[in-house]
């Protein structure tokens, strides 16, 4: 469930790299783009929210501050890894080896992806408590 979160995070961005690349060889490009930049970010973030309930409900015996504290920068990290992923994607063309914008983009990005995920991660995380102390009758 770990790693598909993690494809989850930011596997989309290629997806959408690839369609805005290829958009005037495509007809209906228009249409798949918007469609895609709808629901492939918050299919993302409701596999985040979905992994932080996980996280809550069923892995015991540790703090759920600890878990989000953990899980959300290695998130991060894959999002940036994705990110950098869609940056070659789109790039490919061209010659990028005097192009660092997608570095830059990445670091300046990262601490609110880190943000973002952590959110995500801790909303999720408190639903699953809350099942999970409801279901025992006592909190964590």
């Amino acid at each position: 469930m770990f790693a598909g979160w993690l494809v989850l995070v930011g596997g989309w961005m290629p997806v959408l790299a690839l369609i805005v690349t290829h958009r005037k060889s495509w007809p209906g490009a228009v249409h798949i783009l918007t469609l895609a930049g709808i629901l492939l970010p918050a299919i993302g973030a409701a596999g985040t929210v979905a992994f932080g309930f996980v996280l809550g409900r069923w892995v015991p015996r540790i703090g759920s501050w600890l878990k989000i504290g953990c899980a959300a920068p290695v998130g991060c990290l894959s999002w940036v890894f994705w990110f950098a992923i869609a940056y070659a994607v789109s790039v490919a063309g061209a010659d990028a080896s005097t192009d660092d914008s997608g570095a830059v983009g990445a670091v300046i990005l990262e601490p609110f992806a880190l943000l973002v995920i952590g959110a995500l991660l801790g909303l999720g995380a408190g639903i699953g408590v809350a099942c999970r102390a409801r279901a025992t009758g006592h909190a964590e």
